[in-house]
């Protein structure tokens, strides 16, 4: 009976770890500070929204704001300013709901560490989609209300690297087209994407966030590989 009930919860263990999300499976890197939760405002320039057969959508800068909760996990808003849509010679201004002309902002949206190689050397951040599922709705002038959706989108994190610490540092969500960079955490792992769907009965087609922010944290904050 003995060996039956630890053949058992070895069993129940065994499924507890293959239910575990990729981005936990893969281990994440965690952020040290003094204190938690540790807050951060992020500023760039230009970015852009690729999506597959749609127009791309163009932003003059960005910025934003949030903090990590934990040491791997955080949450995010982030607001993009001067943003038209590129159709050919017409260029009409985009927002998302509620907000001013050209400015685009994302409902807030959770996040984790992330590897972006197996060899857990190169530290990126996951976002994940906030409540609702939506990241963000877009009105262009012109055309149908576009809804920006996804299960996550990768981000590098260029600076401060493993073993660095800093009260700055930098993110970088890159694209081939309207192909995010990077696309899973592991060799093997979840595929990463976000979606765009227009209004008016068209269907969902792979997209990507172009767009490069520095981040400023309330404190000297150090990477650390695990």
């Amino acid at each position: 009976m003995k060996n039956k009930t630890m053949l058992l919860a070895l069993g129940l263990l065994a499924l507890v770890f293959a239910a575990m999300p990729a981005a936990a499976s893969a281990g994440n890197w965690e952020l040290d500070s003094k204190s938690l939760p540790v807050t951060f405002s992020t500023s760039g320039g230009a970015s852009e929204l690729r999506a597959s057969g749609e127009p791309t959508i163009k932003c003059t800068s960005n910025h934003g704001s949030g903090q990590y909760n934990s040491t791997t996990t955080g949450e995010v808003s982030l607001t993009f300013e001067g943003c038209t849509g590129e159709l050919g010679f017409f260029h009409p201004s985009c927002n998302s709901s509620g907000q001013s002309t050209g400015v685009i902002k994302t409902n807030t949206s959770a996040f984790d560490t992330v590897y972006l190689t197996d060899a857990k050397t190169t530290p990126g951040i996951l976002v994940t989609p906030p409540t609702g599922g939506v990241y963000a709705t877009i009105i262009c002038a012109g055309f149908s209300n576009i809804e920006v959706k996804g299960n996550g989108v990768i981000g590098d994190l260029e600076a401060p690297k493993c073993g660095e610490s800093s009260k700055t540092g930098t993110l970088n969500f890159t694209a081939t087209g309207s192909v995010q960079t990077y696309k899973q955490n592991t060799a093997t792992g979840t595929v990463f994407n976000l979606t765009s769907t227009t209004e008016g009965g068209g269907s969902a087609v792979e997209a990507a966030e172009v767009a490069k922010g520095a981040t400023t944290f309330a404190e000297e904050v150090t990477v650390t590989c695990v």
